[in-house]
């Protein structure tokens, strides 16, 4: 499934593999890196379209969590949920 989430550079699409960690004040997109400044980060995705997309159902909570190695947390993982498309 390709869902196109908003963040504030644009739009990002995230599909099946993409994984999404929740770090206590926004939701990250791990599995991707876009360009900032002169360097390359994770984007912080919408937090209103990410709560609409877990109420729909097609973002579920991962049974893993995620170790941050900067800060020594752990973190809830995300992941998209496989279907057909939309």
């Amino acid at each position: 499934m390709k869902i196109k989430m908003l963040n504030k550079k644009g739009g990002i699409e995230v599909t099946n593999g993409d994984i999404l960690i929740f770090n206590g004040a926004a939701y990250i997109l791990m599995t991707q890196q876009i360009w900032s400044g002169y360097g390359k980060v994770n984007p912080v995705v919408s937090q209103t379209q990410f709560n609409k997309l877990v109420k729909s159902g097609n973002i579920v909570k991962s049974p893993k969590m995620y170790h941050s190695k900067l800060t020594n947390g752990l973190y809830p993982m995300y992941e998209i949920k496989e279907g057909e498309e939309e």
